[in-house]
């Protein structure tokens, strides 16, 4: 398998957890445009993942999303689940 092949792959299978952490098929994440952020304690450590969506989403996803734990504007996808910062 090229190098090329194996980054292929690897993007496939983060879009596919990604979308799996978001409750969305990978062809609804296809479309919207997103980043993925550290959600750390005030040490540093971190304990989540958020998921910063950006602007131009079909409403339909905003609104499978609504239901999702946010810290502020990142939504959560469960790093460890149950641990929270204090």
């Amino acid at each position: 398998m090229s190098s090329r092949e194996l980054e292929d792959r690897y993007d496939r299978e983060e879009a596919e957890a990604i979308a799996a952490a978001l409750g969305l098929t990978p062809d609804e994440l296809d479309e919207i445009e997103y980043s993925i952020h550290d959600i750390a304690n005030d040490v540093g450590l971190v304990f989540d993942y958020g998921v910063e969506i950006k602007e131009g989403a079909p409403q339909y996803i905003l609104d499978k999303l609504a239901r999702l734990p946010r810290y502020g504007n990142l939504i959560s996808v469960g790093l460890v689940p149950g641990i929270r910062a204090e």
